[in-house]
């Protein structure tokens, strides 16, 4: 998942897949690495019972497809 997507699903409440778990973003949290001189994106991750709050980067978390047709 892009950054782009990550505020996108924030916007729209849409639900994501990490781990094969849905969850919605709550937040997008930056990390600087000082050594590598980059950002580090990951994101805080509700689960659907609103119980499980989980951080992840947002590269290992995809947009969740509703497979109903």
């Amino acid at each position: 998942m892009t950054k782009q997507e990550a505020i996108a699903a924030i916007k729209q409440e849409d639900y994501v897949i990490f781990n094969e778990i849905r969850y919605k973003i709550q937040a997008l949290i930056y990390r600087y690495n000082h050594i590598k001189k980059k950002w580090k994106i990951s994101a805080e991750l509700l689960d659907k019972n609103n119980h499980t709050i989980i951080i992840a980067a947002i590269e290992k978390i995809e947009l969740y497809q509703d497979e109903q047709d």
